[in-house]
Order: C-alpha cells, then sequence, then structure tokens
C-alpha cells in the first residue's frame, strides 16, 4: 500500500532517477528488480526521457508521476499494472 498525495513533496535537488533510487533503497529492492520495474512504469507513464533531469524542471503533474513510479517501484509485484 502507498500513499500519494496530490501535492507531493519530493526532494527537488535531486533527479527522478535518483528519487526512485532512494525510495526503492528504503524498501530494499534489488537492483536487477529495480531496473526493470523504472524501465517498466518509466514507459507506462511517458517519463523515461526526463527522469534524468532535476525535479526542480518538473511540471505538477511530473512530480505526481515520479511519485506513483517510485510508490509501484517499491512495492514489488502486486499485480498492478
Amino acid at each position: 500500500m502507498a500513499y500519494i498525495p496530490d501535492n507531493p513533496n519530493l526532494y527537488e535537488h535531486l533527479t527522478g532517477y535518483q528519487y526512485i533510487n532512494f525510495i526503492a533503497d528504503i524498501y530494499r529492492v534489488p537492483s536487477e528488480e529495480r531496473r526493470k520495474r523504472v524501465e517498466r512504469y518509466g514507459e507506462l507513464f511517458e517519463m523515461t526521457p526526463s527522469l534524468g533531469k532535476v525535479i526542480t524542471s518538473y511540471s505538477h503533474g511530473m512530480k505526481q508521476r515520479t511519485a506513483i513510479i517510485a510508490a509501484f517501484v517499491s512495492m514489488g509485484q502486486q499485480g498492478f499494472l
């Protein structure tokens, strides 16, 4: 289970990849599985080209999508999307 607020407070000095990896580290997601999930959800949410950019450059919607990707990456295979 994950909670994503309407206005997610992300660490805006990080890139999208860095933020997602930070969250995945907290949940101890293995590197290979993490890479697969980031690739899958990055493409699904059309964020792959932007994940290397600093979060301060993101629109509100991009920040929301990054938070959702981080939540999905950290949750494991729960049968969603």
